[in-house]
């Protein structure tokens, strides 16, 4: 089972093995037994790469890409 993350408004964060299904609903706190949310956390934002389009050639192709391979970014 997976397990998420959960805010509870008076002790703070913990982190729950839950089923997948259950995973949105609200569960109580270990601590003080209150109900709890889960927190969704957004993925990180990766700055910088709009300097590696600028290299662009005519055709198309990426001219002297100096970053590591595997990102994404010339697929």
């Amino acid at each position: 089972m997976p397990t998420y993350d959960y805010a509870c408004a008076r002790c703070g964060t913990f982190a729950e093995l839950r089923r997948i299904a259950d995973r949105d609903r609200a569960t109580s706190c270990p601590k003080c037994g209150q109900d709890a949310t889960r927190m969704v956390a957004a993925s990180p934002h990766v700055g910088g790469m709009g300097s590696l389009h600028a290299r662009e050639t005519a055709d198309g192709r990426y001219a002297r890409m100096r970053h590591a391979g595997g990102c994404g970014c010339c697929v």
